[in-house]
């Protein structure tokens, strides 16, 4: 009967043993007292002097960002662009998943990754990061080349190093001091109307009025969410708007007449100015009102 026994004890305790190491010790776990690297480990955010992402460079000038190549250079939106170094200064791995020296990249997007170049102040070779996919732990896929490890980092970064807008550049779109607006010119599906300043008001001949400063208040912190050369196709104008300065300059806005989605920026309203086509982040609830009071 004892004999007999063994076997099944044996078995059940391989069995117990297996779980066991699946559950303390899960695949790329890092081994005991090692602890994982940090890539950009004595890095600090004011160090940085600039960073490439793409192939689109990123350079700091004191506290001002600038984008210096790529289709659409100037100045860079500093939130955003301290918002990548920060992420990247303190990215931290979670686990290593790979230390195969031949892996399958695609298995963890890094066939096709984001490629980023960091530099800092003092000099030192550049540190590159490859990112890839969302790993299961909620992280991003990552490898710090020329080392083949692969490592799940703590955060999700692919959001901070790809921005939705398509761009780094800060797209503000209307900087009229509001003290100095004279006039706001509407045209829509063909009539026209002159609204001119009236104290605290916007007012056309029509005695239509508006409030400057609810005006003011969802133009002043226009940004754009999209730029492109040329418009989305199917793009039609429901009109224009032209603001007008006590010097005499004016500032175009083309308003669409749809909502619309591009990549992942959501029921937009389109707007043109300088020729480029541009899509707001922003509320246009009063702009709108103003052309619906054309007559």
């Amino acid at each position: 009967m004892i004999r007999r026994a063994n076997p099944v004890l044996a078995g059940t305790a391989v069995l117990l043993a297996a779980v066991w190491l699946l559950t303390a010790h899960p695949f790329g776990a890092a081994p005991t007292g090692q602890p994982l690297p940090k890539p950009l480990a004595g890095f600090t955010t004011s160090a940085v002097i600039s960073v490439e992402v793409n192939g689109t460079r990123l350079e700091r000038t004191k506290d001002l960002w600038s984008v210096t190549s790529g289709r659409h250079p100037g100045p860079a939106d500093v939130a955003r662009v301290g918002s990548l170094v920060e992420a990247l200064v303190n990215l931290e791995p979670a686990r290593l998943v790979s230390d195969n020296p031949e892996p399958n990249l695609k298995e963890y997007g890094l066939d096709s990754p984001v490629r980023i170049v960091i530099e800092r102040r003092g000099g030192g070779a550049p540190v590159t990061i490859e990112v890839g996919k969302r790993g299961p732990g909620g992280g991003s896929f990552y490898m710090v080349p020329p080392d083949h490890r692969i490592y799940e980092s703590k955060t999700y970064l692919r959001d901070r190093v790809i921005p939705y807008e398509g761009t780094w550049r800060d797209l503000k779109i209307v900087e009229i001091d509001p003290a100095q607006l004279a006039a706001v010119a509407v045209e829509i599906d063909g009539r026209k109307e002159v609204f001119t300043v009236d104290r605290n008001a916007l007012r056309s001949e029509n005695g239509e009025t508006i409030v400057i400063d609810r005006f003011f208040e969802s133009l002043q912190p226009l940004r754009a969410a999209a730029l492109a050369d040329t418009p989305p196709a199917g793009i039609a104008l429901r009109g224009r708007v032209a603001l007008i300065t006590k010097q005499g300059t004016a500032l175009p806005l083309g308003i669409g007449r749809k909502e619309i989605s591009i990549d992942t920026v959501r029921k937009r309203i389109p707007v043109v100015t300088n020729e480029t086509f541009l899509v707001t982040r922003y509320n246009l609830k009063p702009l709108l009102e103003l052309m619906d009071k054309v007559r």
